[in-house]
């Protein structure tokens, strides 16, 4: 019988290390790993992990030692089990990595070179993310593409990202794009900053690979709009550390000025095939005016902090016919990434498969008040941007998250209400 209802496996591709779960004939204890990390991020298109593994025989050191592209099939968590609520918990975190890095530590003197293996590793698309050079959209192309389109029928196969593993808002418009000797990954990435839809009109995109092997390249409306893969309390109670549902430390992080003070008021600047300057002026609410969940939400600037004139000036160039429209919406569009997601949260939690970054939290948080009101501010739906999900054998396994959102939902009394657009 397992120690411990987490388990992990990580088998290579072709045979070589196969670590099986506790339970499983010739299969590893979880203690036998001293450290299993996994991270994510909005903001860094490639997951990541380390593995620590336990050698006091010198398996690896002395009879496989680093072979470097090995591919391992990985999972970390326990299956699903039902709760009272009807509800489950549980879940695996599961990925396919490449072994990148190795290092060994904690030695031993024994007969053998023992010690701490560590598995350094990056997501397997790592390996398909090559150099190329391509045209898209060109004057007299064959076939016109969107960026959606480009994305599913070049790029994700070009990495081996499977169908079910896509999530990727349609785009508008065929922009002129080249790949100009670059990485499918910073391609994809810069793709990103140029991409516009139609649906969703000032919502900018952010593109990544999360720990589940998912390829996102989104609008930040659509991801802010997808249900919750986890609703978490903040509150005090007697099982707070044992019960999954409750948030074990959390800190805010609001860097409102950092992110917004260029566009509080900015203008972008276009030339047109003729040399015709054409210039828009957009304050910060305009461009982050799309709908969300909670219309009661306020992006906390207050109008009377908006200047008269431009706080600075964006030239994004000119504007050819083949380029479209689209492309330039889409590159003003990409200045508002971070303001939309200025409003941050730092939550610790019990280990949770299914949070990681893409995803969305509801939080609820109870105010200590004889009236019992709701500290609506620090409450509602929340996007993933990173997720990081540790398990070291001295303790228990646990997700530490980087949340936020681009609006906040105000208490009824605040005393600026009325002045946040």
């Amino acid at each position: 019988m397992a120690l411990s209802k987490f388990q992990f496996k990580m088998k290579s591709t072709i045979p070589g290390i196969n670590f099986g779960a506790e339970e499983e004939a010739g299969g590893q204890s979880i203690a036998n790993f001293r450290r299993i990390y996994f991270e994510d991020s909005l903001f860094k298109f490639f997951p990541y992990g380390e593995v620590y593994y336990i050698d006091q025989v010198g398996i690896i050191s002395d009879k496989l030692f680093f072979i470097e592209g090995m591919e391992f099939e990985t999972k970390l968590g326990y299956n699903e089990e039902k709760q009272e609520d009807g509800g489950t918990v549980g879940g695996w975190l599961e990925h396919n990595y490449v072994w990148t890095e190795a290092q060994l530590n904690n030695g031993q003197p024994s007969n053998n070179v023992n010690g701490d293996q560590i598995f350094l590793l990056l997501s397997k698309h790592y390996m398909k993310n090559i150099h190329q050079s391509k045209s898209f959209n060109y004057e007299g192309a064959q076939q016109k593409m969107t960026i959606s389109e480009i994305l599913e029928k070049d790029l994700c196969p070009a990495l081996d990202i499977p169908k079910n593993k896509q999530f990727i808002s349609k785009t508008t418009g065929y922009p002129y794009v080249n790949q100009c000797n670059e990485m499918n990954g910073v391609f994809i990435e810069n793709l990103s900053k140029v991409a516009y839809s139609i649906s969703n009109q000032t919502s900018p995109f952010y593109t990544f690979i999360n720990c589940n092997g998912e390829f996102y390249f989104m609008t930040i409306q659509e991801l802010m709009q997808q249900p919750p893969a986890k609703v978490y309390v903040l509150d005090i109670a007697e099982d707070m550390q044992m019960n999954d549902k409750y948030i074990k430390r959390w800190e805010t992080m609001h860097s409102g000025m950092k992110f917004n003070k260029y566009n509080y008021l900015r203008r972008f600047c276009t030339w047109d095939a003729g040399g015709q300057n054409n210039a828009e002026d957009f304050d910060i609410h305009t461009m982050t005016n799309y709908k969300v969940k909670d219309q009661n939400e306020r992006l906390l600037v207050h109008r009377k902090f908006i200047p008269d004139s431009p706080v600075s000036t964006s030239y994004l160039g000119i504007q050819h016919l083949q380029d479209g429209p689209e492309y330039f919406k889409g590159f003003k569009n990409s200045y508002y990434r971070n303001t939309n997601l200025s409003y941050r949260m730092i939550l610790l939690t019990q280990f949770n498969a299914k949070v990681i970054a893409g995803k969305t939290v509801e939080i609820t948080v109870s105010k200590k008040m004889q009236n019992d009101e709701h500290a609506t501010e620090y409450s509602g739906t929340w996007l993933i941007t990173k997720s990081s999900h540790l398990f070291d054998k001295d303790g228990i396994p646990y997700s530490k998250l980087e949340i936020a959102k681009p609006k906040i939902r105000l208490d009824n009394n605040h005393p600026y209400k009325e002045n946040f657009l």
